[in-house]
């Protein structure tokens, strides 16, 4: 069984933990309740278990960036409401976070961040891997979306990343 430590697993997985955050808030549940570093750990190792099983990624022992994905995490929750305003002024209007998916929305509120936050990170690289992460979950429709909308967003906040 080949090993990998990546960056791209940890951000599967943090897509996967935020996702959760907000359906627990959708229902309710107090979310100091459920973020705190110990609990967020114990949510990251079972996803990581349950990923396993999938057939994908089965033949690869996958290793998490803790510290990095705690960081990305912290960065996301800490700046929701703030994201979730950027991101809607910069998607189309028939696009609107309240009638998107879960999951849709943790992927674009982890790789703002990530464009955001992460400048040691090319945002070439980040726009791949959530591209690659949103195929993971949806059709093309929704993929395209992510690239676009993370290309906007790569061009306006690093775009001395595109300047040849």
């Amino acid at each position: 069984m080949k090993q990998a430590i990546n960056k791209s697993w940890s951000r599967f997985i943090a897509v996967q933990v935020l996702f959760q955050i907000d359906f627990n808030e959708r229902m309710g549940l107090d979310i100091s309740e459920v973020f705190n570093e110990r609990k967020i750990i114990k949510v990251i190792k079972n996803m990581h278990s349950l990923n396993k099983n999938i057939i994908v990624f089965e033949d690869v022992e996958y290793k998490i960036d803790s510290k990095w994905l705690i960081s990305l995490l912290k960065h996301v929750i800490n700046n929701k409401k703030d994201l979730d305003i950027n991101l809607s002024e910069n998607i189309d209007k028939s696009w609107s976070l309240g009638r998107m998916d879960g999951t849709l929305i943790s992927i674009l509120r982890c790789a703002y961040t990530e464009i955001l936050c992460f400048n040691n990170i090319p945002t070439k690289v980040i726009i791949s891997e959530y591209t690659n992460i949103s195929a993971s979950f949806f059709n093309d429709k929704e993929v395209d979306f992510v690239n676009g909308i993370l290309d906007v967003l790569a061009q306006k906040f690093r775009s001395s990343e595109f300047i040849k």
